[in-house]
């Protein structure tokens, strides 16, 4: 019986069919995991912000708008938006790498969606 040399047709295409299954089980998951890394990253610049605010208010008695006063360089991609009153502030983070939005807020002021709770950033894919 001669030897054969190789793989054959059909053993090269059931490979590129089992890693391509691998591939579209494996590409979700890594896409999931990025957004949640860019969804921490918001969170933390949130919570950052937080503790720019009440040094700011230790400081003037009341709550910057500015990111600039207050020192504020949110990370690459992210973009804050902030509010203000003498009683509290809010701001909201998105990011082009995630669906969500993350929204803050201290004292008495109406905050951006999707924050409900004072002092405790949110995150949530707004419509």
């Amino acid at each position: 019986m001669p030897r054969r040399r190789g793989f054959s047709l059909i053993e090269l295409l059931v490979v590129m069919v089992v890693i391509a299954a691998l591939a579209a089980i494996v590409l979700p998951r890594f896409v999931r995991s990025r957004e949640r890394a860019v969804t921490a990253m918001l969170m933390a610049d949130l919570r950052y912000l937080a503790t720019l605010q009440e040094i700011y208010w230790n400081d003037h008695g009341t709550y910057s708008t500015s990111p600039q006063d207050l020192g504020f360089a949110a990370s690459d991609g992210v973009v804050v938006a902030i509010s203000a009153t003498a009683q509290g502030w809010t701001a909201s983070a998105d990011h082009d790498g995630t669906p969500d939005t993350c929204a803050f807020f201290i004292g008495t002021i109406t905050p951006r969606p999707p924050a409900v709770g004072a002092g405790a950033p949110e995150c949530a894919e707004l419509p």
